[in-house]
């Protein structure tokens, strides 16, 4: 009879052992030995494979099979009967199978304590792992499985192995209680899972490492998943984020956005197919050299510069996914909150008509304008065609007087003329038709040594030491006072303005 070793130390990758026989059989040997840390094929995992070595001769150990109780070592050569040995695991096939098996029972126990599901069937393969449940999940129902059980792999739980007697068994609450011949080994992962197991384990569910559900799909009225851990989960991962980084290369896209990417891809397709009926057709108008439509799954450089009639294809194509970009988000919020409004997308400037695609989603169309006098940005919004009050979210103006070296993206020669300068473009805004509001940008000075990019800027209304800019302040009251008669047109906005200066930006 073969000792398990492998019961004694599941982390044992290295062991003496005396060959009781050795029997050729075909081009392969049946080797028997005294002891082995080799697991055999059984319980859906397969077996351990590596060397044995006698002296300086040695052989691979193929595939290991208990048969009638004793273990049979498949082996491509022979060894010496009688003759101590040296036997090595391949540890690291070893460990993944550890995590991948102790992963499955994670799993499985939560399956079973949610939903009451036995696991009826199990492969733990060279490629993946497969498990069995005599019921349904749903997708939100696997997320929640998977992360209670990366949460159990976080709560590095030791891992307990009974060998109970008869006796003892019986008042063991463990999964898959079949009828087993001699010892049963009972795998308990506490607050997790308790199974009849023969296969060795990792001795806390730590060293699993992340435990992936890759894949589920009905099968015999339940679920059959596929699952990965550990290393085995890194690789998979590794194997995957490489196709999305392909995919994501040839599409011009962000990792995160290739399903976005390839459905504006099959739009777009689709939207030239209707068009154009034929290939033929689509050639003649793009002056191009397509043998099928699906060409156009792949990179084509300066499309829009094939032709007049490429160009406006694109065009076309670009408002519409503009369009669904506004309209997708908007009405989401409107579902969760219809009492607020919409204020826009905040456009820092709207260098092609194209931009303000999709305005009539929101409640105001909101912009960014550096200027002395916004009237002219107000107003060619209006001329675009939006019919929506117009509020502008950035705005301000910055002197040299203090001692900083860069008066931000519109500049005046003093604390003063940055009051002038602050009352004359809100009085401008108040007095237009279409304007509602403006944001000054910002509250206090920028700190002396710049922001995160280098910005040092005298825009603030207060200094770094939450002193108030008195001469700022003065004009910003006058400018507040008047604000309300402004808008409803019984007042006139400021003539006075503020000498500007050149920017400097840094």
């Amino acid at each position: 009879m073969t000792e398990k070793l492998y019961y004694q130390d599941s982390y044992l990758s290295e062991f003496e052992a005396k060959v009781l026989s050795c029997a050729q059989k075909g081009n392969k040997y049946e080797v028997v030995l005294s002891g082995t840390a080799f697991f055999p094929e059984g319980g859906g995992q397969t077996a351990d494979t590596g060397i044995l070595s006698e002296g300086e001769k040695t052989v691979q150990v193929l595939d290991v099979q208990e048969k009638e109780g004793i273990l049979v070592h498949e082996t491509d050569g022979p060894l010496t009967e009688g003759a101590w040995i040296k036997g090595k695991l391949n540890f690291q096939e070893r460990f993944i199978k550890m995590q991948e098996h102790t992963g499955e029972h994670i799993v499985s126990g939560i399956v079973y304590k949610r939903f009451g599901y036995q696991n009826v069937g199990f492969h733990l393969g060279k490629e993946e792992v497969t498990m069995d449940y005599n019921g349904p999940l749903t997708e939100e129902e696997l997320r929640e499985i998977e992360y209670e059980a990366n949460r159990a792999v976080a709560e590095d739980v030791p891992i307990v192995v009974l060998e109970p007697s008869r006796e003892e068994l019986k008042d063991i609450f463990y999964r898959s209680k079949m009828e087993i011949e001699g010892q049963v080994r009972i795998v308990q992962i506490p607050g997790y899972d308790s199974c009849a197991c023969c296969a060795p384990h990792v001795k806390t569910t730590g060293s699993v490492g992340m435990i992936k559900i890759t894949g589920a799909i009905r099968y015999k009225g339940g679920m059959r998943l596929s699952l990965h851990c550990g290393f085995r989960a890194l690789l998979d991962y590794r194997q995957k984020e490489t196709s999305v980084k392909q995919i994501s290369n040839r599409l011009s896209a962000k990792q995160e956005e290739v399903f976005e990417a390839v459905k504006r891809m099959e739009q777009e397709i689709a939207a030239l197919k209707e068009k154009y009926q034929t290939v033929e057709a689509l050639n003649t108008a793009w002056n191009t050299k397509f043998n099928d439509f699906d060409d156009l799954y792949q990179p084509i450089r300066d499309a829009s510069a094939k032709s007049e009639a490429a160009k406006e294809d694109q065009k076309t194509f670009s408002k519409e996914m503009l369009r669904a970009y506004v309209e997708i988000p908007s009405k989401a919020c409107r579902e969760v909150d219809p009492n607020h409004m919409i204020l826009g997308m905040r456009w820092a400037w709207i260098s092609d008509p194209d931009l303000a695609t999709g305005w009539e989603n929101f409640d105001v169309f909101s912009i960014n304008c550096y200027a002395v006098d916004p009237t002219e940005a107000i107003s060619h919004v209006v001329e675009l065609g939006v019919d929506l009050p117009v509020m502008i979210g950035e705005f301000h103006f910055g002197a040299l007087d203090t001692g900083l070296s860069a008066t931000g993206l519109e500049g005046v020669l003093t604390q003063k003329d940055r009051g002038k300068a602050y009352r004359y473009y809100c009085e401008r805004v108040a007095a237009h038709p279409n304007g509602v509001g403006c944001h000054y940008f910002q509250c206090y000075d920028q700190f002396v040594l710049g922001r995160f990019d280098g910005e040092n800027y005298n825009i603030g209304l207060f200094d770094i030491c939450s002193r108030p800019y008195q001469d700022m302040a003065f004009y910003v009251k006058q400018c507040s006072e008047a604000m309300y008669e402004i808008a409803d047109g019984t007042k006139v906005p400021t003539d006075e303005k503020a000498e500007s200066i050149p920017m400097i930006a840094y």
